[in-house]
């Protein structure tokens, strides 16, 4: 009894390995090299730490947030990443304020191929 137990676990651990590794590749099968990403509230935290990892992998960047000042901080730090950065300040409570950022950032970078909120 066990053994089969110990059998069991092991089965059980394997599946379990093989799911993690699925998703994680699954998580990693979107390429967003030339990609255009809006990131609302992009600025800081882990908006910011998105935008940072897809400039890495080649996406081009639309961001918004209400504070002008974080807006330019974070569009200048985007931009020495050698990405396109669209940034705005935006109060996405306001729909004419959305409607202008998303305008904006299709002139500049075309349509949106993602949207993170």
């Amino acid at each position: 009894m066990n053994a089969r137990n110990g059998l069991a676990t092991l089965g059980a651990m394997g599946i379990g390995g093989w799911l993690a590794l699925r998703a994680y590749r699954s998580l990693n099968a979107y390429d967003f090299r030339c990609k255009n990403v809006v990131i609302t509230g992009g600025t800081r935290g882990l908006g910011l730490v998105l935008a940072r990892q897809l400039a890495q992998e080649g996406a081009c960047l639309a961001l918004c947030a209400r504070n002008e000042e974080e807006v330019e901080q974070a569009r200048l730090q985007l931009s020495r990443q050698d990405t396109a950065v669209f940034a705005q300040t935006c109060d996405l409570r306001e729909a004419d304020e959305a409607e202008r950022f998303i305008r904006g950032a299709q002139r500049q970078l075309g349509s949106v191929d993602v949207l993170i909120n």
